[in-house]
Order: C-alpha cells, then sequence, then structure tokens
C-alpha cells in the first residue's frame, strides 16, 4: 500500500487522487539503468478546474453580444444609409409622393418643421420638371464623396434646392440629412388692405399703400402667391407663380392689383374736402391727397364731397364714380335754390331801381352793379325817357350751374344761365306810349357769395347764347306790379 507523499495518508491501489487532500496520483513509470530497474514516480500535475455555471454565462452573454453587434451593424447600415436615403428621396420625386419627401427633407434651420403643405410647391418643381431629378441625384452623391473623404467638412456648397449635410455617426457611421435652403419672400403690394396669401395659406395683410414685407421660411419650388381685396367698392385680385430656387435667403415679388384711381379736381379750393363713397365717409382730405382707389368707374359706385364753405357745410349730391377725372362742384340743391331765389328777385329789384334812381331798393347786386342800374336811371330821366315794365317770371337752366374759388381774390364765384320774362315799354316822355311787350331773352348771371352780408348777389349779367330750356326750372312772381319812371309825371 503506498503512502500520500504530499499529506501522508494511505492511498488505495489503484487510487487516481488523495481522498484527504484531493492531490491527483499517477501510475509509477519503470525503467531500466544499467542493470537495475528503476522506478520513477512522474511529477505531479496540477488539477484542471472545472467551468463554472458564472462563466459559462459571460462566454455566452459575450457571444450573443458580439453576434448582436454585428446584426446592429448591419442593421444601421441599411437603415442609415444614405444611398439609401437618396434613392428614396429619387422615388419620392419620381412619384410626386409629397409625404416622403417632407419626411426626408429638413430645413437649414432645425427648429423649424417642414410638413407635407411645406414641399408640395418643392415637388411640383420636379414634376414639371423631371429632367431636374436626374441631375439633384447626381449632384447629392458628389457631395456624399466629398463629405466622405473630409470628415471635418460638414456640408458643401449651397447653391440649389436640397443639398446633403453631415448631422452625427451612430455606431462609426456618418449619418446625412437632405436640407434645403430657408427662403423669405418679400411681397409688395399696391393698396392697402390686401390679403396676401402663398399656397392658399394667408400670410399677412398689407398695411399701407405701395408696402412690402418679408414671410417665410419657405420650402424651395414653385410656389402661387395671391392677393386679394375686397370692399364695398371694388373686388380685385391678382396671382403669380413664382420659382425658389435657393440661391437667394430672399426673394422679391411684385404683386400688383390692378384697380381704377379716380382724381377728384377740386380747383382751387384749399380747405378740408372729405370723400364719401356709397355715402360713407372714407378718412381722406381730398385737398390733401386728390386720388382715391382702387374703385370701379362703371358708374355703380357712387361718391359725394363734404366741405366748410363761407355759407356753411356743404355735401355735395352723390353722383357716380364713370371716370378717372372728376371735377367737383360744390353745388347742393341749397346752394342752387339760393342762387335762383337770388337772381329771380335781382329781376324784380332791378326795376324798382331803374324807375327810381334809387340804389337802396335793390338788395341782390354788388355795389358794381348797383351803381350800373342807378347810372341807367339817371340817364333816362336826363335824356327824358320812360321806363316801365313788369316781372313774371324766371326760367333757369339747371345745367349751368357752376361755382368756382379764386384764391387770388378769395372770393367765391357762382354761375347761372337764365331767362327773365318781362312786360315792358320804353319811350320818350311826352310821346305816345308803345305799349307793353313780352321780352324774354336769356342772361348769363354772375354771382359772388358776400362773406359780410352772408348772402350771394349778382355781380353781372351778360346775353347768353347758350342758355337751353331742356332741363329748367322756373320761378314765377306771385303779383306781379307794373312800374314806371318816376319822372314820368
Amino acid at each position: 500500500m503506498r503512502d500520500c507523499q504530499k499529506c501522508g495518508s494511505s492511498l488505495e491501489e489503484n487510487a487516481t487522487y488523495c481522498i484527504n487532500c484531493g492531490t491527483p496520483l499517477n501510475k509509477e513509470k519503470q525503467y531500466k539503468s544499467g542493470n537495475q530497474d528503476v522506478v520513477q514516480s512522474p511529477e505531479p500535475q496540477a488539477p484542471q478546474k472545472q467551468p463554472t455555471r458564472k462563466n459559462k454565462i459571460l462566454l455566452v452573454s459575450g457571444l450573443i453580444t458580439i453576434i448582436l453587434l454585428i446584426g446592429i451593424h448591419f442593421l444601421f447600415q441599411n437603415l442609415f444609409s444614405t444611398n439609401r436615403m437618396i434613392e428614396n428621396f429619387e422615388q419620392a420625386l419620381i412619384d410626386g409622393n409629397v409625404k416622403t419627401v417632407a419626411s426626408l427633407l429638413s430645413y437649414e434651420d432645425g427648429d423649424l418643421e417642414i410638413s407635407e403643405t411645406a414641399v408640395a410647391g418643392f415637388v411640383k418643381f420636379y414634376q414639371e420638371n423631371p429632367e431636374a431629378i436626374d441631375s439633384t441625384v447626381s449632384d447629392l452623391k458628389k457631395q456624399l464623396e466629398t463629405l466622405k473623404h473630409n470628415s471635418e467638412q460638414h456640408h458643401t456648397t449651397i447653391d440649389g434646392m436640397v443639398y446633403l449635410k453631415k448631422e452625427g455617426s451612430i455606431l462609426f457611421h456618418d449619418q446625412y440629412k437632405l436640407v434645403v435652403p430657408s427662403v423669405h419672400l418679400e411681397i409688395s403690394t399696391n393698396y392697402q388692405g390686401t390679403v396676401l396669401f402663398v399656397n392658399e395659406v394667408e400670410v399677412g395683410k398689407a398695411k399701407f399703400d405701395n408696402s412690402s414685407r418679408e414671410y417665410g421660411p419657405f420650402v424651395p419650388g414653385i410656389h402661387t402667391i395671391k392677393g386679394t381685396l375686397k370692399t364695398d367698392y371694388v373686388d380685385l385680385s391678382a396671382e403669380r407663380e413664382v420659382l425658389i430656387d435657393g440661391k437667394s435667403k430672399k426673394v422679391e415679388v411684385d404683386l400688383h392689383l390692378n384697380g381704377d384711381e379716380v382724381t377728384f379736381d377740386l380747383g382751387d379750393y384749399e380747405g378740408v374736402a372729405t370723400l364719401f363713397i356709397n355715402g360713407i365717409e372714407i378718412d381722406k382730405n381730398l385737398v390733401e391727397d386728390p386720388t382715391f382707389g382702387p374703385v370701379k368707374i362703371d358708374g355703380s359706385v357712387s361718391f359725394s364731397i363734404g366741405a366748410e364753405l363761407p355759407w356753411g357745410t356743404v355735401k355735395t349730391e352723390e353722383a357716380p364714380i364713370d371716370s378717372q377725372n372728376i371735377n367737383v362742384e360744390f353745388l347742393n340743391e341749397d346752394v342752387k335754390n339760393n342762387m335762383m331765389k337770388t337772381i329771380h328777385t335781382f329781376n324784380s329789384e332791378r326795376i324798382m331801381v331803374r324807375t327810381s334812381a334809387d340804389g337802396s331798393k335793390i338788395t341782390t347786386a354788388t355795389e358794381q352793379l348797383k351803381n350800373e342800374l342807378i347810372s341807367q336811371a339817371e340817364q333816362d330821366r336826363e335824356s327824358n325817357y320812360v321806363y316801365t315794365a313788369k316781372h313774371f317770371s324766371t326760367t333757369f337752366d339747371l345745367d349751368s350751374f357752376n361755382l368756382e374759388y379764386k384764391p387770388v381774390k378769395d372770393v367765391w364765384y357762382a354761375y347761372a344761365s337764365a331767362k327773365p320774362v318781362f312786360l315792358r315799354d320804353y319811350y320818350k316822355k311826352g310821346q305816345a306810349a308803345n305799349g307793353l311787350a313780352r321780352v324774354e331773352e336769356g342772361y348769363d348771371y354772375v354771382l359772388i357769395y358776400d362773406e359780410v352780408q352772408g348772402k350771394w348777389l349778382v355781380d353781372e349779367e351778360s346775353e347768353s347764347e347758350n342758355f337751353n330750356d331742356k332741363n329748367a326750372q322756373i320761378l314765377t312772381v306771385e303779383e306781379p306790379i307794373q312800374l314806371t319812371s318816376e319822372w314820368a309825371k
């Protein structure tokens, strides 16, 4: 029986290890040396450790991790392949797939989100210009090669509607995105209140005439710019298609609405003239700016003008706008009636002066005209002529009325044509009378407004060649009185 060389414990005959200390045992090897058999015990070998459960788990986990990493590598290579992205982009342009294009594009300003509505014009451009798809895709692939060979460069030269931009890396794979330039539109229009639209979406309203404002950002492409102006007296619109090619950060668009403008001629009037359109007051002094528009000039819109005049506040009668140039007459029914009353009364009073040479009997003439009437009467008296007359009526040509302000004299003048009707006789004193004869002659009258007396006065009269009674009004004398020169007795 043997003993364990390590602990000295007794060993079984065929034992392979010590049951006490666990030392492994090898069978002795015998070999001869000379004439003696030599018995050699082999060197003890260290026991082999059996793998534990924990080590097995770690080994398996490591293998799984390696496999997953390899799988993720190929997955990311497939999912985030820039070439695959460009291919998808190309196909979306060919198909006109707005949704896919919107999902693939980004603004230069990363905070802005691109919607399907935003890229509609972008896709429209490529649909209308399919040859541009090939050139764009080719350019993107060239950009990709340039960026791959220059790790410090984040994007190539921006000179087009879309370009590649590096945005980082995942598992040692550089990531790129398709970027479109952020372009703004500076839209100008000629009328205040014009509502502006880009691709049917309202973006703003013009605050002033001939104003401009910047809107955006917008994706490059074909965009429809529209302006509308709708009021109670006009309905205008203008529309333009604009190509934004991405080469400029700002594109200017002139959206001119073709509307008629009206110029009101106020003559030499220097006060305040307020415009009314269809009875509604417009915040506009025509003396400072005599032009108004846009407005229809087909007669469907009416105007009137209010002004402070020496005889009071005047508002002209409503008249149709049927021309681009309108002469303003500050005439209304009150002014016309006062003018007719003055002229009609004058034709009665002139007989009183002519038959008496007394200027105090006339209240409707200026001093100049009054003196002329007195002079006629005095000549009759000196030459022994007798004047007898009776005034019956005065017919007015209503189309002849007019007003005019003369700033040099600071006087308002009024004009009208009328035809007074008289029965009269003119003969030498001491001779037989000729008998009363009916006299109807047209006269042009000039009146001035006397601010001191606060009324219209006849300043001149002359025979008229233009009197027309097609549009006329007649004033009659209720109780005509026949008067005769006082010196006839």
